[in-house]
């Protein structure tokens, strides 16, 4: 799982207390923040820095969080970034547009303190979760994908898999027959 110490979180909000009390509460819990106050600024980050995880207010100064969502979520460098979508407004349909936009979570101000650090963990690791089995897929892909013959093993030297080429060259007909 992601550890606590080495996740980076973007804050984003033009409250600067907001900003604050969500920097001090996450960097005591020991992960790293950065903040924004605007859209432009928080844009600039999220294409800059990597980040494991975005807390993101829904009205900004500039562009709001609905956008820059959608924005994240069409980039195939930052769409696997969590992001939890917090402001004071309490409209339903505002919710619903957060979440068709691609946010993970949503939170409403004022906020529990404790709510705030334990859907953070659970973001956190259900990104890992997902991160792990998008490399695995793409792993896979590759391997069954390429002309030459592939054979991965466990630690004991059991066959775990093998692709088609190498079941061709050993003249195994069927999955499994290893």
């Amino acid at each position: 799982m992601q550890s606590e110490n080495h996740s980076q979180i973007l804050v984003v909000d033009d409250d600067p207390e907001i900003v604050s009390l969500l920097e001090k509460l996450l960097a005591r819990t020991g992960y790293r923040v950065l903040k924004a106050y605007s859209g432009n600024e928080a844009m600039r980050i999220i294409l800059e820095q990597p980040l494991d995880l975005i807390i993101l207010d829904i009205i900004l100064p500039d562009i709001n969080g609905i956008w820059i969502t959608r924005r994240i979520r069409q980039d195939e460098k930052t769409r696997m970034i969590p992001i939890i979508i917090i402001t004071g407004h309490r409209e339903k349909e505002l919710r619903i547009k957060g979440i068709e936009a691609g946010a993970d979570d949503f939170i409403t101000k004022p906020f529990d303190i404790d709510e705030i650090l334990a859907r953070v963990r659970t973001s956190l690791n259900l990104s890992y979760y997902r991160r792990e089995l998008h490399e695995k897929k793409e792993f896979d892909a590759l391997i069954h994908e390429t002309v030459d013959g592939v054979i991965l093993c466990s630690a004991d030297w059991t066959i775990e898999e093998m692709n088609a080429s190498a079941r061709e060259c050993l003249n195994i007909q069927e999955k499994g027959e290893y």
